[in-house]
């Protein structure tokens, strides 16, 4: 898992580590800005939405019905940070007044990527995560039935799967030790 954690997260953050010897940090900084985060729900909810464009900030701006969103400065081309962030300060200051279905609808039919935050405790439960298999239900000998996380990766001709359970607390102790030499 820790393989796959790396190289998902150093293709977009490995940056001035690149070279060698290093030319910079590490880290996307737009991925460190204050604004690159989630836009929380009326209902509770978080969705993270992106915006790449000041068309972008003025469709966010409109769904939350901010008047900032007629500002002539979202009609630009040229693309100032501070502007920018500012823009999407204030629709994640607005985010609340829609649900997660109005902002999954909106996001949807204004063609702007977005994922919904799932809460860990949600996990085992999300169809997603069902669909795929991620996380499975077997029986252990003496706990019952149990969730596992399945392996994330698949094989054709070597299939993953669970051989064993993990033992008990001192369930192999003896045999362990009896394969130890004799130190006395």
């Amino acid at each position: 898992m820790a393989d796959a954690l790396v190289a998902l997260n150093t293709i977009e953050h490995l940056a001035g580590e690149v070279f060698v010897p290093a030319e910079g940090p590490a880290g996307n900084p737009l991925s460190f800005e204050a604004t690159h985060r989630a836009l929380a729900t009326k209902d509770g909810r978080a969705v993270a939405a992106v915006a790449y464009t000041y068309h972008d900030v003025r469709r966010l701006l409109r769904a939350v019905g901010h008047p900032d969103a007629d500002d002539p400065v979202w009609d630009g081309t040229v693309l100032d940070r501070p502007t920018f962030c500012g823009g999407l300060e204030t629709v994640l200051a607005h985010s609340a007044r829609l649900t997660l279905a109005e902002w999954e609808e909106f996001l949807t039919d204004n063609d702007m990527p977005y994922g919904v935050v799932t809460d860990i405790a949600e996990l085992p439960h999300d169809p997603y995560v069902r669909e795929m298999g991620l996380i499975t239900e077997v029986e252990h000998p003496s706990e019952g039935r149990i969730r596992v996380v399945s392996n994330p990766l698949e094989y054709s001709a070597t299939p993953v799967y669970i051989r064993r359970h993990a033992e008990l607390p001192g369930q192999s102790t003896d045999e362990v030790f009896g394969q130890l030499p004799d130190r006395s």
